[in-house]
């Protein structure tokens, strides 16, 4: 079973980045070459878990845990993308 976070835990996400071809026409060596460097682009993300649902696992950048509490750079990554979490802290609310 997949550890429950909990708000502010330090987590560092490895995933998949998704892409998208260049324009134009290509030849099917140009196809291939473009497919090779594309390949299995390993992302690691750090950041401070908000919430997970069905499809997302959103992370913040930065938060504010003054009088403020505010949030800046949430980020989205879809669930299938995650290869691993590392929870490398807990966090405080």
């Amino acid at each position: 079973m997949r550890e429950k976070y909990k708000p502010n835990d330090i987590l560092e996400i490895i995933w998949i980045d998704t892409h998208s071809a260049p324009t134009g026409w290509m030849d099917e060596e140009e196809v291939n070459d473009m497919i090779e460097q594309i390949n299995n682009h390993i992302m690691h993300t750090v950041g401070y878990f908000l919430q997970e649902n069905k499809n997302y696992f959103y992370v913040l950048q930065t938060y504010d845990m003054q009088e403020s509490r505010r949030v800046d750079g949430i980020i989205a990554i879809t669930k299938g993308t995650i290869k691993k979490i590392n929870k490398l802290r807990s966090g405080n609310k």
